[in-house]
């Protein structure tokens, strides 16, 4: 019998109140919840009950904890002979990742602690600082700008930054966050839109006058030629198109059709 995430959750849940648990029995409590599953359980033993293993849902056992929020779970874990805080479950998340999507600060700090990546990627090539701004994970965001060896300016398989991502999603105190951590205003995508296109073409007003305020080049064209000034015109953003005139765009650029 397969076990579906909503009984990952009760079953962990119930090991995570325990106030006993440790990294010492962690383990043998899972086994003991999981043996009622003879499917997985079989599937596991006959991994030698690895501490990594993805079980049917494609999750390890430390991505469940953090996909449920379970802190005391997730300590016991990291402190198994053998945990690799660096795993990819079956849709490329690691376990940063996963917390970082979700906020789960304390978490993350221990994740770090015991040796995860801070710049480790996705199957989509996103970082858990990309993750972090494109969920409005403020918190997350500003612990992981202290790190000395975070890429503030990773590119995504899209070619996104996590600037382009905070942007897109109207994130101004993010967006703010990161242009202080030195943030790329003028980095491209892979269809060559700055952060300030993407924020004109949504009439993200005080985004775009935090770009244009941080050096963020007005006239700049994406892949089809459009500037700024171009989108924001197209899509009716009236405030923008004042603001982007205000602060020089040219009113006589032809875009490349």
């Amino acid at each position: 019998m397969t076990i579906e995430h909503e009984q990952w959750e009760r079953m962990l849940s119930a090991i995570d109140a325990d106030k006993n648990l440790s990294k010492d029995n962690v383990i043998g409590k899972i086994k003991e919840k999981l043996s009622q599953y003879s499917d997985e359980y079989k599937e596991w033993e006959g991994a030698g009950f690895g501490v990594n293993h993805l079980f049917a849902v494609e999750y390890g056992l430390l991505h469940l904890a953090i996909h449920n929020n379970l802190e005391n779970v997730v300590n016991a874990l990291l402190g198994v002979e053998g945990i690799n805080a660096n795993a990819k479950n079956g849709y490329g998340d690691t376990p940063l990742c996963k917390a970082a999507r979700r906020g789960c600060t304390k978490t993350i700090r221990a994740l770090i602690d015991n040796g995860a990546d801070v710049n480790e990627k996705d199957n989509h090539e996103c970082t858990p600082l990309h993750l972090a701004c494109e969920n409005g994970q403020t918190e997350v965001v500003n612990l992981l700008l202290k790190r000395e060896d975070i890429d503030v300016n990773a590119i995504s398989k899209d070619g996104y930054t996590p600037l382009h991502l905070a942007t897109e999603k109207g994130y101004i105190e993010i967006v703010k966050t990161l242009i202080e951590g030195e943030g790329d205003v003028k980095a491209v995508d892979k269809y060559r839109n700055t952060p300030l296109h993407l924020a004109a073409k949504k009439g993200r007003i005080e985004i775009v006058k935090t770009l244009i305020e941080a050096g963020a080049n007005v006239d700049a064209i994406d892949r089809d030629g459009r500037t700024s000034l171009h989108l924001a015109i197209q899509y009716g953003c009236k405030e923008t198109v004042k603001t982007l005139i205000g602060a020089g765009a040219n009113v006589n650029a032809a875009d490349g059709r």
